[in-house]
C-alpha cells in the first residue's frame, strides 16, 4: 500500500487539530508562557509545542493537495505538477498555518516553514516566472513581521553590535563568543564547559553548539557539521532516485525545513544572524522539537525502503 493510500487520505483531521492547538496556546489555563512567548500547551507538568507538529503536518498537506488529483499510477509517472489551482477553502486552510505560527510570535519556525513550501513549488515545477512574485511577496511579508515588533528590531541592533549591550540585549551571544573562544582546536573536553553553568542562557536548547564548541572544539563542530552533511545528501539522493512525484516533494519540504533549521541555528551561535529561537535538529533539548525530527526522519526511511525495494525488483 503506498503511502498516499496510507497517511494522505486523511491527512486532514490532524492537520486541521493542530491549527486549533495552535491557535489554543493563546487562551488561559490551555496555554503555556515561556519568555513571554505563548507557544506550549501545559499537559500537566509538560509543556507541547503545537507549532513543531504543525509545519511537519502543513508539508503533508500542501503535498497531499498538489498530487490528490492524480491516480497512484500518475504519481509514479508525473515529473512535474502542472495544475497548482486549489479551491478557496483548501488556500484559507494552508495559509492559517503560517499565520496561526507567526501569532505565536515565531518568526524563526515561520520561516522554516515557508522554505519547505518553497522547496515543494520548486521540486514540482512551480513556474519560475511566478517565483519573483512569490519571493518579493514573503520578503514584505517578513519584513514586515520585523519591523511592526520593536523586540525584533532590537534583536537587530543587537547582531549587529552585541558590546553595545553587554549585560543586556546583548549578553547571550557575547557569553556564546566566550564559549566558542574557549573551544579553541580540541576543546576543554566532554563535560568540561564553564559557559554552561549559568553563564550562557538557554546552553541546552538554542545555544548547544556553543557548548558543544567550548568542549569538543573546532574539530568536534567540524565532524558534527559532516553528520549533518551526510544527512542531507541522503535526502537528496532520496529526491532524486525517487519515482513518486508525490514522494519527491515530502522529502523536498523535510530537506529544505531540516537544512534551514540547522543553518539558522549555526549561524544564530555564530553571531552570523540575528537570535532566533531554532534548536539545533537531533542535538538541542526539547521534546516537541526531537519527536517531529524523529518523526519526519521516520517518513524518510519508509520512502527509502520502498526506493530500494523497487530498485532491487527492478
Amino acid at each position: 500500500m503506498v503511502l498516499k493510500e496510507k497517511l494522505y487520505s486523511k491527512i486532514y483531521i490532524p492537520y486541521v487539530t493542530l491549527l486549533i492547538l495552535t491557535f489554543a496556546t493563546h487562551l488561559p489555563k490551555i496555554g503555556r508562557k515561556i519568555s513571554g512567548a505563548s507557544r506550549w500547551i501545559g499537559v500537566g507538568p509538560i509543556g507541547v509545542q503545537p507549532a513543531e507538529f504543525l509545519k511537519i503536518f502543513t508539508i503533508l498537506f500542501f503535498v497531499s493537495l498538489l498530487t490528490k488529483k492524480f491516480s497512484n499510477h500518475e504519481i509514479n509517472q508525473l515529473k512535474t505538477i502542472k495544475d497548482y489551482s486549489l479551491s478557496k477553502k483548501d488556500l484559507l486552510l494552508l495559509l492559517l498555518a503560517p499565520i496561526s505560527i507567526l501569532a505565536q510570535k515565531d518568526l524563526g519556525t515561520t520561516i522554516v516553514l515557508i522554505a519547505g513550501i518553497i522547496s515543494i513549488l520548486f521540486i514540482g515545477g512551480f513556474p519560475k516566472r511566478y517565483f519573483i512574485l512569490l519571493l518579493s511577496s514573503l520578503s514584505l511579508l517578513l519584513f514586515s513581521a520585523v519591523i511592526f515588533e520593536p523586540y525584533r528590531i532590537v534583536r537587530i541592533m543587537t547582531f549587529l553590535n552585541p558590546f553595545q549591550d553587554p549585560l543586556g540585549a546583548g549578553f547571550q551571544v557575547i557569553q556564546s563568543f566566550v564559549a566558542v573562544a574557549n573551544g579553541g582546536i580540541f576543546g576543554r573536553g566532554i563535560g568540561e564547559s564553564q559557559q554552561k553553568l549559568f553563564f550562557l542562557p538557554e546552553a541546552h536548547t538554542d545555544f548547544i553548539l556553543a557548548v558543544i564548541s567550548e568542549e569538543l572544539g573546532f574539530v568536534g563542530v567540524l565532524v558534527l557539521c559532516l553528520l549533518f552533511i551526510v544527512l542531507f545528501y541522503a535526502l537528496l539522493r532520496l529526491i532524486l532516485y525517487s519515482k513518486s512525484i508525490q514522494d519527491r516533494l515530502l522529502i523536498s519540504g523535510i530537506f529544505a525545513m531540516l537544512v534551514t533549521t540547522t543553518i539558522i541555528n549555526m549561524a544564530v551561535v555564530a553571531g552570523a544572524l540575528p537570535t532566533k529561537g531554532l534548536p539545533l535538529p537531533f542535538i538541542s533539548n526539547g521534546g516537541s522539537a526531537l519527536i517531529g525530527n524523529y518523526f519526519l526522519i521516520g517518513l524518510c526511511a519508509q520512502i527509502s525502503k520502498r526506493i530500494y525495494d523497487q530498485m532491487k525488483n527492478s
